[in-house]
């Protein structure tokens, strides 16, 4: 899928054109969910200056119109599902996951929040969806479609290994025990939002699963906060905007010699802030109660 979005950003303008067509599909797509967003704050009653967390987010402008990374497409359709599930719309809500899907592999984990109407046809869709898109790359390729992603897991330290990645659990485990903690971690989150889900609120689920995966993995990406933030707006846990500044800090000092003990420290904090937020919210809502 993000092959095909790299093709028509070079075609439709022409290739003289240069990186500022991929700026200008950025900032496309970054009003798209500004306005989907506004959409449906009007359509439910809320407050419409709610969506200013993502239309006015530093980091909106940053990674997602001048950066121009592919994630900001990911996350127009990973929202486009959620929207549409709600709606009770199953069938575009899972083409739209399998698009989702198909143009970064990040999305697949706010998949839990959306198996809670008919989640066979969906899944079904989806995972369609995802083939239909990869089929013919597999077929002219092989396995060379995987492009660079094994050596990406092994030069980030997705082995557990000496890197900032898993930085929270490698506090109280050997590294070597990290990644296969954070699998457990994320599958027993995974089942708790998948039973635990509103069916008129799923990204309330999506905000726990999409960042309880940042703070797991701890990459030092700030972009792959970006599919994060729709779902803050839509689940009012702002506290979750935390997590994109501790990202760019690692990623900004991940080769210094304090960047470890930075991570760990910025990861820390969130956990902390998290945690306050959630009891206190708790305690709101018993009191109205």
């Amino acid at each position: 899928m993000a092959e095909l979005y790299f093709l028509a950003v070079r075609l439709v303008p022409g290739p003289e054109v240069g990186f500022i067509a991929f700026q200008l599909a950025g900032l496309l797509l970054s009003l798209a969910i500004t306005v989907a967003l506004l959409a449906f704050l009007r359509r439910t009653g809320r407050p419409a200056h709610q969506a200013v967390w993502w239309a006015w987010s530093p980091l909106v402008a940053f990674e997602a119109i001048n950066g121009a990374h592919v994630d900001a497409l990911g996350t127009a359709l990973a929202l486009a599902a959620a929207l549409l599930l709600v709606g009770g719309r199953t069938l575009g809500s899972g083409i739209a996951f399998g698009a989702a899907v198909a143009t970064k592999l990040i999305p697949v984990i706010s998949a839990p929040a959306l198996l809670y109407r008919r989640p066979f046809r969906f899944g079904a869709t989806a995972v369609a969806t995802f083939a239909v898109v990869y089929v013919p790359y597999v077929l002219a390729s092989g396995w060379a479609v995987l492009g660079y992603l094994p050596e990406y897991l092994r030069s980030e330290g997705y082995d557990g290994q000496d890197s900032p990645r898993f930085a929270l659990l490698k506090l109280v485990l050997p590294a070597s025990w990290a990644a296969p903690a954070a699998l457990v971690l994320l599958l027993g989150l995974a089942g708790y939002v998948w039973r635990t889900t509103d069916a008129a609120r799923p990204w309330d689920g999506q905000v726990l699963m999409i960042g309880g995966m940042l703070l797991v993995v701890s990459p030092s990406y700030p972009w792959y906060a970006l599919l994060l933030l729709p779902f803050v707006v839509l689940s009012r846990r702002y506290e979750f905007t935390a997590i994109a500044p501790v990202l760019a800090l690692m990623y900004f000092t991940g080769a210094e010699p304090n960047g470890p003990l930075a991570a760990r420290l910025g990861l820390g904090t969130v956990v902390v802030l998290l945690v306050v937020a959630t009891v206190v919210r708790r305690r709101r809502q018993h009191a109205v109660a």
